[in-house]
């Protein structure tokens, strides 16, 4: 590469001793002196950068599998390390270079795209940005493997190609773009070189001196939105590395005040870009206060530049500072921005549980900083008249202020109890429910307010919660009584009903609200406690039409869905039942697949007899299946395999249950039973193995061997549509009969074991 860059450019036509520290050349590149430089040079230089940082849309030059020579041995010291080592040397993949490689490589190219002709800007812009995408945020040059030579490279590529934006005579001429357009791209390029060595104070120093001169010249090359929106992605970028030099960085920088004082949601999407923008939460969390803290006192420092805010607002996404009811808080103040990046720190605006803060106590100050905060909007837009009420900022204040009453769980109570002011009959009332005074709470919103809308909104808000918690606790967010689990425990409209029968001098008013309670909320109340705590000797005329006979109607229809459910459930569980028998059944058919007997290690069988059947002693047996006998010797072990069908006369609608062949006695010491393996089920109509082994000691065995055998079994009565069993207990039914069927006698004889040339 330095070769190559001799010829593009002369021997003092670049920095050539950055670049040979850079990239560890040998001392015959470093001395190389080089003919001439010319267009077509550069152009090769172009070609190879282009081509082996893996920029060649086109592949034109054959692609990175045709260039290993580009880097051979000769390019390269002794003890060299290859900076662009082959990955797979058997594919065609892309390679990693050393990232100071990399980031030297990347500069030479964007250095060659100003001087060639005519220049490419575009070309140069895409290098950097993809240099930048496979390194990520260079933080510090100690950790990123960048050395000072490459930073000094850059440095001086970034002087030349601002230099060569400056430069008026330079042909930008192209057919496709203009030269606005070309100075901003070779801008660009240069601060994403800077970036990539971690200088990043200078990159944005760069890129605000180049807005101030583009607004001195007519037809600049930078627009006030895409100045705001490239500075607003690199800080927010800085921040959202989460390393602490970054984040320092941002926070000390004018050019953050700036921004966020001219383009406040811009500006304060730099902290929020990393917070949760859906239901999900964040893998990123806060140890400490340190940052937040500075966040805020930065932001309630800000004063925005309010002219033509709203314009700018309006055409981008304000969604995540707005509430459910749509109403926008402007970003007039620095309250405004405070309550903004609260909002979206603590999840409210995302309805995401605050697990970003991972201290308990982190938690509790935010979400108190966010409530004061609120607090103090409301009451500084109330009017001066109190007949005029408050401003529509106000409002919006106030509406944001309850909905996280209403939502969080960790502001602190008391101290909020303290300051609200006692017109403040609202938020006074969510504030004593999170102190678990919801009857207090709720003869505020009944009888202070006079507002049963109000009280059964703050009624339904507690059912909802208790029942989320329930769900998350037992993982049933689907199950059809996770709603009574959560009345059973604990009823959010009892208090209501307590409340509303006590509020009344007359009691029949009471009463009356009392019903209506109870009708409005039939399907959610926990209707027998309900009952309980009306008064004796109210008529059933006055609850039959309004409450019992429509809870009598959603008990019946709950019911019938009930049934409807367990029907679908035992359905289902029948297919799998089924499913996983004939998966069992198929698993015991072949020896060499059957579970338990792979620990034997059996090998191939000496000798495998032919199936004969298995017929019973007894000539009256009317349930025994049809079972065929196989046996396989082994130098160790006899394995008899009974392969019964479930085919009895009487057994039509009756399934076979742990079926076992079992030895009951030996004439000889030398076979042994050992292991036992039964057919857990056997449905009607189908055919599975029982497996009995015994250890064999052929060496001991006379001429043969008889083996009493008994057929054991339970009889399961089942479904006859279904064929499911009739009881679940147990997973197989419960067994209606024992049987033990003694079979004839089995033989083994020892010239089984020698194979079956001995038994011609």
């Amino acid at each position: 590469m330095v070769k190559l860059s001799v010829d593009a450019f002369g021997s003092n036509g670049f920095p050539r001793a950055e670049l040979a520290e850079a990239v560890n050349a040998k001392f015959s590149a470093t001395s190389y002196v080089g003919p001439e430089p010319t267009n077509s040079a550069r152009t090769i230089l172009k070609q190879y950068l282009e081509m082996v940082l893996g920029l060649d849309k086109h592949d034109d030059l054959g692609g990175t599998e045709k260039t290993s020579w580009l880097f051979g041995d000769e390019d390269r010291g002794q003890n060299e390390v290859d900076p662009f080592p082959d990955q797979n040397s058997q594919g065609n993949h892309v390679r990693e270079p050393h990232a100071s490689v990399l980031v030297a490589a990347t500069a030479i190219l964007c250095l060659a795209c100003s001087r060639i002709s005519p220049p490419n800007p575009s070309l140069a812009n895409r290098a950097a940005k993809s240099c930048a995408a496979k390194l990520g945020v260079v933080c510090n040059i100690q950790d990123s493997g960048i050395n000072s030579s490459t930073v000094r490279l850059c440095k001086k590529v970034m002087e030349y190609l601002l230099e060569e934006t400056k430069v008026s005579s330079v042909d930008f001429s192209t057919p496709t773009r203009n030269k606005v357009s070309n100075r901003m791209e070779f801008l660009e390029a240069a601060i994403w070189l800077l970036r990539l060595c971690a200088e990043h104070v200078l990159a944005i120093e760069v890129t605000q001196n180049s807005f101030d001169l583009s607004q001195t010249r007519q037809g600049g090359s930078w627009s006030q939105l895409k100045y705001e929106s490239f500075l607003a992605t690199h800080l927010g970028e800085l921040w959202s590395h989460g390393d602490d030099s970054c984040r320092d960085v941002v926070l000390n920088l004018s050019t953050t005040r700036q921004l966020i004082e001219t383009n406040p949601l811009l500006g304060l999407g730099i902290f929020t870009s990393s917070h949760p923008k859906t239901g999900a939460t964040t893998s990123a969390s806060l140890t400490s206060m340190e940052y937040p803290k500075q966040v805020i006192e930065l932001l309630k420092s800000i004063r925005p530049v309010v002219r033509g805010l709203r314009e700018r607002g309006d055409q981008m996404d304000a969604s995540l500072y707005s509430d459910e009811n749509n109403s926008h808080l402007p970003l007039e103040s620095g309250r405004a921005l405070t309550v903004t990046y609260l909002e979206s720190l603590v999840g409210i605006s995302t309805k995401t549980s605050s697990n970003n803060l991972e201290s308990p106590n982190n938690l509790s100050d935010m979400h108190n900083e966010l409530a004061l905060l609120l607090l103090e909007g409301v009451l500084a837009e109330q009017c001066d008249d109190k007949s005029e009420g408050e401003s529509q900022l106000g409002s919006i204040y106030r509406s944001k202020l309850r909905r996280l009453l209403g939502w969080s769980n960790a502001v602190n109570p008391e101290t909020l109890m303290s300051v609200l002011p006692k017109s403040f009959l609202r938020e006074r009332a969510l504030v004593l429910g999170q102190l678990g005074r919801h009857e207090d709470a709720l003869r505020i919103f009944y009888c202070q307010l006079g507002s049963l809308d109000l009280a059964l909104e703050y009624c339904d808000a507690r059912f909802e919660k208790i029942s989320a918690q329930h769900a998350s606790k037992t993982n049933t967010q689907e199950r059809g009584d996770s709603p009574r689990l959560s009345k059973a425990l604990e009823c959010p409209y009892l208090p209501l009903i307590s409340v509303a029968l006590q509020a009344h001098d007359d009691s029949d008013r009471g009463i009356e609200s009392a019903i209506k309670v109870l009708s409005l909320r039939k399907d959610k109340i926990d209707r027998s406690a309900a009952l309980r705590l009306l008064p004796k000797n109210i008529p059933m005329s006055s609850l039959s039409q309004s409450f019992l006979v429509p809870a009598l109607i959603d008990s019946e229809s709950q019911a019938r869905r009930m049934e409807v459910v367990a029907a679908l459930l035992r359905a289902k569980y029948i297919r799998l039942k089924r499913t996983l028998t004939e998966t069992q059944i198929k698993s015991q058919s072949s020896i060499h697949a059957v579970p338990g007997l792979r620990s034997l290690n059996l090998g191939q069988p000496i000798y495998t007899s032919k199936p004969f059947k298995a017929r019973p002693s007894s000539l009256t047996s009317y349930n025994f299946p049809d079972i065929s006998i196989t046996k396989y010797f082994f130098p160790r072990y006899v394995v008899i395999q009974a392969s019964v069908f479930n085919c009895a006369p009487h057994m039509r609608n009756k399934s076979l249950g742990d079926v076992q062949l079992v030895v009951a006695e030996s004439s000889e010491d030398a076979l042994l039973p050992s292991i036992h393996i039964p057919i857990k089920t056997l449905p009607p109509g189908m055919t599975g193995s029982s497996w009995c082994v015994l250890a064999a000691s052929p060496q001991r065995l006379d001429i043969s061997a008889i083996l009493t055998c008994e057929m054991r079994y339970n009889i399961i009565e089942v479904d006859s549509t279904t064929g499911a069993p009739l009881s679940f207990n147990g997973g197989h039914g419960i067994p209606t009969k024992a049987i033990v069927e003694e079979i004839q006698d089995i033989e083994i004889r020892r010239a089984e074991f020698e194979g079956l040339s001995r038994l011609d």
